[in-house]
């Protein structure tokens, strides 16, 4: 799997949110992603998971018959070690642009669609943005990453009827330049 390959499958709303959800949820099966994504149509998402399957975006790390079928399921993580790989071994900044620019525009059309929809409520339904500046050293950050995973999963499963599904998105800006004297004030 090549960098370009990543790049169009990142630019693919169905294949991103495949992969939003695969990150979050880990190992699934096509019914598993299936379920996790109720809005895209069963025969779009099997399509780009067949795609991401042939490009070597997802592999199958286990297959199971099930009555007359065989079940796979699906890993992301080869990708994932090969995006560590373009960023910590290539630092390939074109790449890691084209993958965060691709994953920006995907998030802005989830909420292009929300505010597109008659029945939004902001308020109600718990949607927002919300930033605060940090000052970290990349170990740092990593630590913050892990306890927010932590915090997270007891929520990664549906408890209740009343749950909604939601992405919970974390994305740290490259560093400043230097410190912003705004920020100590809290503006």
């Amino acid at each position: 799997m090549d960098t370009e390959t990543l790049v169009r499958c990142f630019n693919s709303v169905p294949k991103a949110r495949i992969i939003a959800v695969m990150v979050y949820k880990g190992d699934m099966t096509s019914k598993e992603i299936i379920e996790s994504l109720p809005d895209i149509s069963q025969a779009t998402l099997y399509r780009s998971i067949g795609q991401m399957e042939e490009d070597g975006i997802l592999e199958v790390v286990r297959e199971e018959k099930k009555r007359a079928i065989i079940e796979k399921t699906y890993s992301f993580e080869k990708v994932r070690r090969e995006l560590a790989r373009i960023v910590e071994d290539e630092n390939d900044k074109d790449a890691f642009y084209a993958i965060m620019a691709s994953y920006l525009l995907v998030m802005l059309d989830k909420f292009k669609r929300y505010c597109s929809s008659e029945d939004a409520n902001i308020l109600r339904d718990g949607a927002g943005i919300a930033g605060i500046a940090l000052y970290a050293t990349p170990q740092e950050l990593d630590d913050i990453a892990l306890r927010i995973s932590q915090i997270c999963e007891p929520y990664s499963k549906r408890t209740s009827a009343e749950q909604q599904a939601y992405i919970a998105s974390i994305v740290v800006t490259p560093p400043e330049k230097e410190a912003r004297d705004d920020w100590e004030d809290g503006t």
